[in-house]
């Protein structure tokens, strides 16, 4: 909220996001229910640049679970192989 208050700051919020989770302060789990949960999209024009501005690393997020659980699926096959 502080970010859309203080619209020169939204820059910020996509670095400290990422920080944040580097950190091991927020998990995966936390960013992507923020940023598809209902309160995230209803917020205004400026909260929905700040949305834009974290697109990038939640897309980076999402295309790493996947990455993972398709991984974990192949050690699964390859467990049952075995």
């Amino acid at each position: 909220q502080h970010c859309a208050d203080i619209p020169a700051h939204a820059r910020l919020f996509a670095p400290s996001v990422q920080l944040l989770y580097q950190l091991d302060v927020v998990d995966e789990d936390a960013v992507l229910s923020w940023y598809h949960g209902q309160k995230s999209q209803s917020l205004g024009i400026v909260p929905s640049s700040i949305r834009e501005k974290a697109e990038k690393f939640v897309t980076w997020l999402e295309e790493a679970e996947e990455e993972e659980e398709e991984e974990e699926d192949e050690d699964e096959d390859e467990d049952e192989e075995d």
